[in-house]
């Protein structure tokens, strides 16, 4: 027999209301009731808006206001990855109900957030597995909680997707299956996080984003990252800069003001309970007064395989399927839930459900009433427990297990986890008939002994807390960092190509030759790195040995660069870097006579616009790479694929005789060429004209 709200009500007395307490129970999972009522709430609606298919204005306000009171840089980012979204998703022919599906899940794609502290969210550094853990599953909460305002399943679909691809980014099944609005939202969220700010690193250009994009190992979309370059020519960058429109459309669309403050602490309470269930138990469910199903967690599909749990549909004791003593369905006055509907109080039962085997498996249901101010029974909340496992003692074996795997000093993966990964790796290239290579990355810092001679062995201790550190903010999610011996590490990289490895470990070297690992100008340090790729006739050991000669190739060759070595070639490679190559050397001298600040200002307007990389920025010099070439070095007939490394020295500075106010600044320029030495003729034409562009940019006599 259906169970009703009078029937609920009747021949009982009424409990006490909830308490206004912080923990309260029932309080905080109203807050999901009160966002479905809210969903449902047919005076909410409004025909002459176009998102009112996908969502209720009042709920969508709710949320974007709890997403800006708990933080203003987050709701920027999403708006902004929302106008990309739509500006990729128009390049790519979609037309308005597909706009306005993706630009909801772009706007409420980091609503996980919410529940996300300080610590973590604004933290200046890699986060520990831990904190990962946490963040993740208060994505698995944000979800939860869009079930509750009935958002429409195409937005949330989009949002599980590229909340599971920045999970797990490598996973090609996964993202053969991803949905394209996924896809465009993935290289959306990357590219805005890349080209600001962030509090572990500074941002990138518009192109140098873009390349990072490209040479990204996360199984982006190459087509969808074109339509973005299409979008951001087509002044889409100057649309994501107009920063006083994006303050006005957020107070508009996201007010922070005392009713939002309410609604939006409510919501953060809601986030911090569901992730201690989350945390905690296997899994948990609300439903309302009338057992429909309001909110359903990710662990119901682990814990009850059989049964679909579907927001909006009734809850039905087949979904759970309890035995008696003699293997015959339970009634529903044995649930819990349905004790807490007849007493209006919490009921906790251990059920015995059919497991694989002849033994049951026992299930603990645990049923909280919610109540509202007036001892109305609103809904009801069930706690799911397996009690075959324990969570707390999962936790506890996944420390004692990274324990035994990392190094002591700097957490990175020790030798024995090294060696099991590169075993795991071989393994699956094996399987895939080597269609999917891996390739290895020596890294040895240069003349180590020095640090620890000149300074202390707690010096060189911190360089290498440092270096792994760095590494962690370089490297990507999937690949293995770790330490292979003394100042030597070991970078594994799952279905990464050779050439794709030597730029990555190029850029690494870069960026420790211009880092500071520690707190003193004193101690600075470089690193030579080894690269090889798996081959069909290598094992584990060779590929590593292979690697090992690259390195020391690297160290003989003056230390501070990448080598490789082939499988099956017994000459070594030296990649492209910053180093000089041969005697080519061009010089030049001129005299700008201008303000410091605009000077400033113009050199970073050239590296702009010829898409220079810096290498090293100091206070009266600065070098940079212009021009891009192939991994092998060659140079091509167009000047954009004639590297050149220019360092330009800010010499003497005059009083003008024009102003007070301007400077005549000498400016020393030396140019030298990148990867292969050109011919000499070639290199001279290549780098004067280079100069007479930036004496040109400069204005310069």
């Amino acid at each position: 027999m259906a169970v009703t709200t009078e029937a609920v009500n009747r021949d009982r007395s009424p409990p006490a209301a909830p308490s206004a307490h912080p923990a309260d129970s029932s309080r905080i999972l109203l807050t999901l009731i009160t966002l479905l009522r809210q969903a449902d709430d047919p005076t909410e609606s409004d025909a002459d808006d176009p998102y009112q298919s996908l969502v209720r204005p009042g709920v969508l306000r709710s949320l974007l206001s709890a997403l800006h009171y708990r933080d203003a840089a987050t709701i920027y980012h999403a708006r902004r990855v929302a106008l990309t979204c739509v500006g990729i998703a128009r390049e790519l022919g979609w037309e308005d109900h597909e706009l306005r599906v993706i630009e909801l899940a772009a706007l409420l794609h980091d609503i996980g957030k919410i529940g996300v502290p300080d610590s973590i969210l604004r933290k200046p550094g890699t986060l520990s597995p831990d904190e990962a853990e946490l963040v993740a599953q208060n994505q698995c909460v944000g979800l939860t909680i869009l079930q509750a305002c009935r958002l429409h399943q195409d937005v949330v679909t989009l949002i599980a997707q590229a909340a599971r691809a920045s999970l797990a980014p490598t996973d090609t099944d996964a993202a053969a299956d991803r949905h394209q609005g996924a896809r465009i939202l993935s290289v959306a969220d990357m590219y805005d996080s890349l080209v600001h700010d962030q509090s572990y690193r500074q941002h990138l250009s518009h192109s140098a984003a873009v390349t990072e994009l490209l040479e990204s190992d996360r199984q982006l979309d190459r087509n969808v990252i074109a339509a973005l370059r299409r979008w951001l020519a087509g002044g889409g960058q100057s649309l994501l800069g107009d920063h006083q429109q994006a303050v006005e459309a957020v107070r508009a669309s996201a007010p922070v003001d005392a009713t939002t403050v309410g609604q939006a602490s409510a919501l953060c309470n809601a986030f911090a309970y569901l992730y201690v269930l989350e945390s905690l138990y296997d899994a948990y469910y609300l439903t309302d007064a009338d057992l429909k199903l309001v909110v359903c967690s990710t662990g119901l599909a682990r814990v009850l395989p059989t049964a679909t749990f579907t927001p909006g549909e009734p809850w039905s004791r087949r979904l759970i399927g309890a035995l008696d003593a003699v293997g015959r369905p339970l009634p529903d006055s044995a649930y819990p839930l349905h004790r807490v509907v007849e007493t209006s109080q919490s009921h906790c039962s251990v059920l015995k459900l059919p497991g694989d085997t002849e033994q049951r498996r026992e299930i603990e249901f645990h049923a909280l009433p919610l109540h509202d101010a007036n001892g109305r029974l609103l809904g009801v909340a069930e706690i799911v427990r397996d009690l075959s496992h324990s969570k707390k003692n999962s936790v506890l074996y996944k420390e004692l297990r990274e324990a035994a795997n990392q190094d002591p000093l700097t957490g990175a993966a020790n030798r024995g986890q090294l060696e099991s990964r590169l075993s795991e790796l071989y393994a699956e290239y094996q399987q895939h008939r080597c269609d999917e290579p891996f390739s290895v990355i020596f890294l040895d810092l240069d003349h180590f002994k020095q640090v620890n001679d000149l300074h202390d062995h707690a010096a060189g201790d911190d360089v290498l807390v440092g270096l792994v550190r760095l590494l962690g903010d370089e490297l990507y999610s999937a690949e293995t960092l770790g330490r292979y011996g003394g100042e030597e590490f070991l970078i594994l990289c799952p279905g990464t190509p050779l050439e794709q490895t030597v730029q990555r470990a190029d850029r690494v070297r870069r960026a420790i030759q211009n880092a500071r690992l520690v707190n003193s100008k004193e101690i600075r340090v470089t690193a030579s790195f080894g690269v090889a790729e798996i081959g069909p006739d290598d094992t584990p050991e060779s590929v590593l040995q292979r690697a090992d000669q690259a390195l020391f190739d690297a160290k003989r060759g003056g230390r501070n660069r990448v080598c490789y070595r082939i499988a099956g070639d017994d000459a070594t490679a030296e990649a492209e870097t910053s180093a000089p190559v041969g005697e080519l050397v061009h010089t030049a001298k001129f005299v700008a006579c201008q303000a410091e600040d605009i000077l400033v200002a113009k050199l970073k307007g050239f590296v702009e616009d010829h898409r220079a990389r810096l290498l090293d920025v100091q206070e009266n010099l600065i070098a940079m790479r212009v021009g891009e070439s192939t991994i092998f070095g060659r140079w091509g007939s167009d000047s954009r694929r004639q590297p050149v490394e220019m360092i330009v020295v800010l010499g003497d500075q005059q009083v003008s005789k024009r102003s007070a106010s301007m400077r005549r600044i000498e400016i020393d320029v030396t140019v030298r060429p990148v990867g292969r030495a050109p011919d000499p003729r070639v290199f001279e034409a290549r780098a004067c004209r280079t100069v007479e562009l930036l004496r040109s940019h400069l204005l310069a006599d």
